[in-house]
C-alpha cells in the first residue's frame, strides 16, 4: 500500500518528455504528507511489464524530494507512486515475501 489514492507521476520527467502520455482532462486535488491540497492535471500512460502493457491515469506531481529521500535511503531510483487506482484496476496480486507483483 503506498498510502495513496491515486498514481502519480514526476512532474520532471513530463517537462523534459523523457516518457510518453496521453492528456486528460481530468484534474485531481491530492492532500500531500504536509496536508496541503494540491491540484494537478493528469495523464494517460502506458506501461510495460513481464511483456504485458498496461494504461493507467497518473497525477503529475512535483515529487523531486520524495524520490531524492527514497534514493538516497535506498539506493533505487524511483519515478512516480503507483496508487491503489492502478492496483485495483489491473487486479494485481502482491507478493511481499518475493517482492514481485503478478
Amino acid at each position: 500500500d503506498t498510502g495513496s489514492n491515486v498514481s502519480h507521476i514526476n512532474k520532471e520527467l513530463i517537462d523534459t518528455n523523457k516518457i510518453r502520455t496521453k492528456a486528460t482532462d481530468i484534474k485531481h486535488v491530492v492532500q500531500g504528507i504536509s496536508g496541503d491540497n494540491i491540484q494537478g492535471n493528469t495523464v494517460n500512460i502506458t506501461l510495460s511489464y513481464n511483456n504485458k502493457k498496461c494504461s493507467n491515469n497518473f497525477v503529475v506531481s512535483d515529487l523531486k524530494e520524495v524520490l531524492d529521500s527514497i534514493k538516497e535511503a535506498t539506493g533505487i531510483e524511483i519515478s512516480g507512486i503507483l496508487g491503489t487506482d492502478f492496483f485495483s484496476e489491473q487486479k494485481c496480486i502482491i507478493d511481499f515475501n518475493e517482492y514481485t507483483i503478478y
